[in-house]
């Protein structure tokens, strides 16, 4: 019985995990939507559609910041090399 309820509990604190960090990739989305398009009114499709072809791909809440920090790094690489020449 005493390992049921182990188990149980180890299930619960890996659920808390799992829903604390999407809603903590959640807020980092919406912190780089807001420093992207800082003129864009709320649920304005064409400012942020762009935003959102990156994000198509993911599945999951820390997915689509994965996705938004690769491209973030993509970008700055290019600047870095334009830049360059």
């Amino acid at each position: 019985m005493a390992q049921l309820s182990a188990k149980h509990a180890a299930n619960a604190r890996r659920s808390d995990l799992k829903y604390a960090f999407n809603a903590a990739a959640q807020h980092d989305i919406d912190t780089i939507r807001v420093a992207t398009l800082p003129n864009a009114e709320d649920g304005d499709e064409t400012e942020s559609g762009w935003l959102d072809e990156i994000m198509a791909p993911a599945q999951t809440d820390i997915d689509q910041l994965v996705l938004l920090l690769e491209e973030g790094q993509r970008q700055s690489i290019l600047r870095t090399i334009l830049v360059g020449y």
